[in-house]
């Protein structure tokens, strides 16, 4: 399995609150503009202190996004803003699989943040 390099990143929830999570810098770093807007959302967290981890319970919004030959991944996004216009106008990024090679995708469909009634389910 390729190593990825990931990083505090800020997720803001659906009612306004902040947490850090980690993620993949290679996902982050794609986007638009200088500095880069990433097309995910959020922003680094390297500096923040103190933050509030993402609580267990709470699945994070998503895309579903599939490329050429097949090949399906799910992406976290990281702000409600940039995931309700991704599901207006699909959004185009690089993803690497497990064994490091990068696909091409698109999204096609999202699935809303979801907290879940227990902590530690596994959900």
């Amino acid at each position: 399995m390729a190593a990825r390099d990931l990083g505090p990143w800020t997720y803001t929830a659906d009612d306004g609150r902040t947490f850090v999570r980690r993620a993949d810098k290679f996902i982050t770093s794609q986007g638009t503009g200088d500095p880069v807007v990433p097309y995910v959302g959020g922003a680094s967290a390297a500096t923040l202190a103190p933050y509030e981890p993402i609580p267990r319970n709470l699945k994070p919004r998503r895309l579903y996004c599939s490329g050429s030959g097949g090949y399906k991944a799910s992406v976290v996004i990281y702000d409600l803003a940039v995931y309700t216009a991704a599901l207006a106008t699909p959004i185009t990024l690089n993803v690497r699989d497990a064994g490091g090679t990068s696909h091409s995708v698109t999204s096609y469909k999202g699935a809303p943040e979801v907290f879940g009634s227990s902590i530690g389910r596994g959900q």
